[in-house]
């Protein structure tokens, strides 16, 4: 679509008009998504809880050792997603000097994880989700030690695209059920219950780290002399191609190998029938 936008409007251009194509599309399957959606669950008067003040409410989320777990992995999958998504257009500009490589990769990660998506929940079932976590990490290190000989060459980038989306899906699967263990865990904890709040918080923490992490790309792409002006056929600077691979392979498998000892640690898995028990012995169920 890019290709054929640029021969009427030119490239920038096109790439404007593109990207406000998908948003407005976006918004529309948003919208219809939320018109569709019914609150199924009525809380009776005498069920209801005694408020909470918000200033308690942080306190015990600040208290739950797996919130903070989670926000970790969740910045993690940040900065992998715009290696992904962001990077992979300077990549296909500055390294592989082939802008119909920008549609290929994405599509080469895209679709092993929306098939993944259909057979994920047997992973989860089998070894739980903190596991699968780290498997979705293990399969993206993989990829990118496959590809590090071999960052030129296109057949090698999409397999491992490819390793890469199955291995995203299996964050993206199981990332919002941990934060609601990590509810339940919080209120064994700290007798305090506050799902509300632990998932606005994380949302707020997700948000501020995806606005960071791309400022972030910008100032190592100026700091690295990369010409945004020169075209998919000109060559950049070294300094540039060097802190794009290092953008697109090393920073990620970083991340990735450090999520993989952090989720040594996570033990919410086993803890959680035994939490769930004692709720409901505590809360007379």
């Amino acid at each position: 679509m890019v290709n054929f936008m640029t021969e009427y409007v030119g490239e920038k251009k096109a790439w404007s008009i593109v990207y406000g194509i998908f948003g407005v599309i976006a918004a529309i399957l948003f919208f219809l998504c939320f018109a569709g959606c019914k609150e199924r669950i009525h809380e009776n008067e005498e069920e209801k809880t005694e408020k909470i003040r918000v200033i308690d409410g942080v306190k015990a989320v600040l208290k739950n050792k797996y919130w903070h777990m989670l926000m970790v992995i969740s910045i993690c999958i940040n900065i992998f997603f715009q290696a992904i998504s962001a990077v992979n257009t300077y990549y296909s500009k500055a390294v592989l000097h082939n802008s119909s490589m920008i549609s290929v990769l994405n599509t080469a990660y895209i679709v092993p994880a929306i098939v993944t998506f259909f057979f994920v929940h047997l992973v989860v079932k089998k070894y739980g989700k903190g596991k699968t976590t780290m498997f979705g990490w293990i399969i993206i290190c993989v990829s990118y030690v496959i590809l590090l000989p071999f960052t030129e060459n296109t057949t090698v980038l999409i397999i491992t695209a490819a390793m890469r989306g199955i291995g995203y899906c299996f964050l993206l699967a199981v990332s919002s059920a941990m934060v609601s263990d990590a509810v339940e865990y919080g209120e064994w904890k700290t007798k305090i219950r506050v799902e509300g709040l632990t998932f606005s918080m994380q949302g707020f923490v997700g948000t501020i780290a995806a606005g960071i992490v791309t400022a972030v790309i910008g100032w190592v792409l100026n700091f690295s002399k990369y010409d945004g002006t020169l075209s998919f056929a000109d060559t950049q600077a070294g300094s540039a191609v060097l802190a794009i691979k290092l953008l697109f392979i090393a920073v990620p498998f970083v991340v990735g190998v450090l999520n993989i000892i952090l989720l040594r640690f996570y033990k919410l898995d086993k803890m959680y029938p035994q939490i769930i028990e004692d709720l409901n012995k505590r809360n007379g169920k």
